[in-house]
């Protein structure tokens, strides 16, 4: 007999591929990389101020967009528009990281990020500061 999986109190903390599979589907409307910069810029601020498990989140979900601008989806489906679409929002990036100092912005908030999330970030430092523009 198979029985149902125990049911998880309310106040027991996401798993983090939970999060990420829920935060996939959030971030499947399309945002341009300013406003996924601005964002994050505004979490992290958020995140310092009140150092919450609800601000961690956001920039873990701000930081996963980035990550989804920067290196594509992971769909086998995908088509030559959506990679061109990627290519073009990952330059833009670029160039934001660029002017904008989102380097120093990642590397000096790494404490308010979850363990997860401080690895895609630097994922995408090193990604970013290896791209020539």
């Amino acid at each position: 007999r198979i029985h149902p999986p125990p049911q998880t109190p309310s106040s027991e903390p996401i798993s983090p591929r939970h999060m990420i599979a829920s935060l996939a589907k959030v971030l499947g409307a399309k945002r341009t990389p300013e406003q996924v910069v601005n964002a994050l810029r505004d979490a992290i601020s958020v995140s310092e101020r009140e150092e919450t498990e609800k601000a961690k989140d956001a920039v873990t979900k701000e930081i996963l967009a980035l990550k989804a601008l920067l290196f594509g989806a992971s769909t086998p489906n995908s088509s030559s528009v959506d990679l061109a679409a990627t290519a073009a929002s990952s330059s833009a990036l670029v160039t934001l990281a660029r002017d904008g100092d989102l380097l120093l912005l990642l590397t000096s908030h790494l404490r308010a990020m979850h363990f997860q999330t401080r690895r895609d970030a630097a994922l995408i430092f090193n990604n970013l500061l290896r791209r020539e523009v």
